[in-house]
């Protein structure tokens, strides 16, 4: 601005003045004076002696024109010589408003990138709320579904109804409870076709199936809130394994068998640790015990190095094929090949969850 301020100011001095180094001389002009305003960063200049318009072009006294715009002027009478110079306080100034504007425009854009930011926060935490939303009722849809399609079921010439589906999910599972319009005790429950009975709860988890990819956990209630039947639905077998609460048909010793011949061994970290047996017991307070006897030693680098996480996954379907049988908790103790304890776990029937007691 400075270096293009200087030779406007002296033109319009040349022009003014119609004076230079050359000869003096004298000329009649015939000018226009029309209230001419000329102003210099937005702000009008004042001047003693009016501008005027000669032969296209604007004149205006310097003598008015520096000392507003910064600049102070002498003159030399005897060269009819006009010096400018740009005073320290409007080099100062020019230089301030440079870096005043240079920082309204970092301000305006921080400002744009707060508001982009805003903006997709909002657009985050709204995502998040409806597909939390999305999860949750979806869940209650699928029980009104549940309870329109699914209220009643013909068995051996009876209807058995139930007007109530409870779904909730656990971080692995889906629970899934039945509560049934009739008692227990009276005969077209007591006197059902277990098979016919057994399809129409595999009907119902395929539903649920088609929507959560998640084992479920079945419990049949009647109507006095009594669990009388319960059962467990594999996605990955897409089969429907049934365990009686109120009449644990399946002895313990067959559990042993099935436990020893599916469960005998598991990879882990590369390596295969084998056990030798189990054995299975209900404690008086209705827990189940399970030991669990290996085929290795504890102080053994398969043992050492195997992968915690990947061993506990194995011990909790141990104990989810257990309670297809057994509406129990757990009791779970690991033993080596010398009878010493290697690891104790217990497991929350009702969360499906295993707990470390510990591990040696």
């Amino acid at each position: 601005m400075k270096r293009k301020l200087i030779p406007t100011i002296i033109l319009c001095f040349l022009l003014t003045t119609i004076m230079g180094t050359s000869a003096s001389y004298s000329k009649n002009i015939n000018a226009l004076f029309y209230d001419v305003k000329v102003n210099y960063n937005g702000n009008n200049l004042n001047f003693k002696s009016s501008p005027f318009i000669y032969n296209g072009y604007v004149y205006a006294p310097v003598n008015d024109i520096a000392p507003q715009t910064g600049f102070t002027y002498t003159w030399n009478n005897e060269t009819k010589t006009m010096n400018l110079y740009a005073s320290q306080n409007s080099a100062n100034t020019q230089n301030l408003r440079a870096e005043l504007d240079r920082k309204n425009l970092e301000i305006a854009n921080l400002k744009m990138k707060l508001s982009q930011y805003n903006l997709y926060t909002s657009i985050s935490n709204n995502n998040s709320s409806s597909n939390n939303s999305r999860s949750s009722d979806s869940l209650d849809d699928l029980e009104d579904i549940l309870e329109d399609k699914f209220d009643k079921h013909r068995n051996d010439g009876e209807t058995l109804e139930f007007d109530t589906y409870e779904l909730s999910k656990s971080s692995n599972d889906i629970s899934l409870k039945m509560y049934g319009d009739f008692d227990k005790d009276y005969s077209k429950w007591r006197n059902r076709d277990t098979s016919d009975f057994k399809d129409f709860v595999e009907d119902i988890c395929e539903r649920i199936a088609d929507d959560y990819d998640e084992d479920i956990n079945v419990r049949v209630y009647d109507d006095d809130k009594d669990q009388i039947e319960k059962y467990t639905y594999d996605t990955d077998d897409e089969r429907l394994y049934s365990g009686s609460s109120s009449n644990n048909d399946t002895d313990l010793d067959d559990i042993e068998d099935e436990l020893e011949d599916d469960y005998d061994s598991v990879t882990n970290d590369g390596h295969t640790l084998k056990f030798k047996n189990y054995s299975l017991r209900q404690l008086s307070n209705d827990d189940i015990e399970i030991k669990i006897y290996t085929d290795f030693d504890r102080t053994s680098s398969y043992w050492e190095n195997r992968d915690k996480e990947d061993f506990r996954d194995f011990i909790e379907k141990v104990c989810k094929k257990v309670s297809r049988e057994y509406d129990e908790d757990m009791d779970i103790t690991v033993y080596d090949d010398d009878n010493s304890k290697m690891a104790e776990y217990d497991y929350d029937e009702n969360d499906n969850d295993l707990n470390k007691q510990s591990e040696y």
